[in-house]
């Protein structure tokens, strides 16, 4: 990782630990995936159109580094 690419993935983490703090994120964190890794974060949200303004906010994201896929999905454990 660069420099540069090091300093957009602490904005990357400031980012969504704010929107964690906010109550907007419910979890997130990286998926040490053997074939590569990959990040997960999963938000509250209206609809998917919200869901993806809100990933598309990440900095990282703006700047191209990291890419953003949105599912919907639907509770079956809910936290306590």
């Amino acid at each position: 990782m660069t420099a540069a690419e090091g300093k957009l993935m602490h904005a990357h983490h400031a980012y969504w630990l704010r929107e964690f703090k906010a109550g907007v994120c419910v979890f997130g964190g990286p998926v040490l995936d053997a074939k590569g890794e990959y990040g997960v974060v999963v938000i509250l949200a209206a609809n998917e159109d919200e869901a993806r303004d809100i990933a598309s906010n990440d900095p990282s994201v703006k700047a191209g580094l990291n890419h953003i896929e949105v599912a919907q999905m639907q509770i079956a454990f809910p936290p306590k």
